[in-house]
């Protein structure tokens, strides 16, 4: 535990960012998960690609992570064949 005032503000302020961030990166999670189970299913890849740029929005994860991550870079190639969009 810090022995300044402005650090264990600053511990607390991060703990409180930490449990907003919980929600956010859950259900980026799961509609992940349920999208690469279900290729075919257009809604559910719509809401994953929706989550996760919410989480980028939000600070929840950085760009990079998401264009790093396999997840993201397959489930854009799914929507692009789904929806047989040109590049």
């Amino acid at each position: 535990m810090p022995n300044i005032k402005s650090a264990k503000k600053r511990v607390n302020v991060i703990k409180r960012q930490s449990e907003e961030n919980v929600p956010v990166r859950g259900s980026m999670r799961t509609a992940v998960k349920k999208a690469t189970k279900d290729k075919e299913n257009k809604s559910l890849l719509n809401d994953a690609v929706k989550k996760i740029d919410t989480a980028v929005s939000k600070g929840v994860i950085t760009k990079n992570v998401v264009l790093i991550t396999d997840n993201y870079q397959v489930l854009i190639v799914w929507k692009i064949i789904l929806n047989k969009i040109k590049l």
